[in-house]
């Protein structure tokens, strides 16, 4: 999750982990990391994994690379961030089936994004080392009906051929628990500390977003028809 939209939607982040899923980092804004500075991509993680702490409990694991960045960098600049992170104890997630679906170039149908998994499927059959992969899919970016609705019969398409969703966890061999550990004592008390800031954080967002909004309405009044009225000299 990008930090700064599961903070704009605390009531979904908890859903997710109330109802047993995993979570990950995707930093905080989404940059691509192998553009900004070390202390900047701190930056990125450390706020991401404050947020999670404060309003799971939790301290997860994973990280996932944003943008095409993931296990498997092309060049030196975008190996040596994740190499970093990895250091960081960090666990990066990529994937190896790729939609494509945030790309409205043209749009999606849910067709053209199931067609496209299974062709990646099938191609799976002469790449042995690609079994087991995450499939790649978005809920943000615009427009992602096309996905929603693609979902359902994803689902039941795979299951019928005989494959298993599983969560990442059971991929790598461990626990839940393992790949989201809960707080430290210490932890917790870094992480009440963490909420308050969150809270303010949250409250001058919004706070400032409403004073722009009233003052935009207040400012765009009844139009003043005498600056439309245009000067015209008599004709000579």
């Amino acid at each position: 999750m990008i930090g700064e939209i599961a903070e704009e939607n605390i009531g979904i982040l908890r859903r997710v982990y109330r109802e047993g899923h995993e979570i990950g980092n995707h930093t905080w804004t989404h940059p691509d990391i192998s553009e900004i500075s070390n202390r900047q991509m701190d930056l990125e993680l450390n706020l991401t994994e404050r947020l999670f702490a404060s309003e799971l409990g939790v301290q997860p694991l994973y990280f996932r690379p944003p943008y095409s960045i993931d296990q498997e960098p092309d060049t030196n600049d975008q190996a040596a961030p994740v190499a970093r992170i990895q250091g960081l104890g960090y666990t990066i997630i990529g994937n190896k089936i790729d939609t494509n679906d945030w790309d409205e170039r043209p749009r999606k149908t849910p067709q053209d994004i199931l067609t496209s998994v299974f062709q990646q499927v099938k191609d799976m059959e002469t790449k042995p080392w690609n079994r087991g992969s995450v499939i790649l899919l978005h809920d943000g970016g615009g427009n992602r009906q096309a996905t929603v609705d693609c979902l359902p019969v994803l689902i039941e398409a795979l299951q019928s051929r005989g494959y298993e969703i599983v969560p990442v966890s059971e991929l790598v061999g461990k626990t839940r628990a393992e790949v989201m550990p809960p707080l430290t004592p210490r932890q917790r008390w870094q992480a009440r500390a963490d909420s308050i800031t969150f809270f303010f954080y949250s409250f001058f967002h919004y706070f400032v977003v409403g004073v722009f909004f009233v003052g935009d309405v207040l400012m765009s009044g009844p139009p003043d028809h005498h600056r439309h009225l245009r000067h015209h000299r008599p004709s000579a």
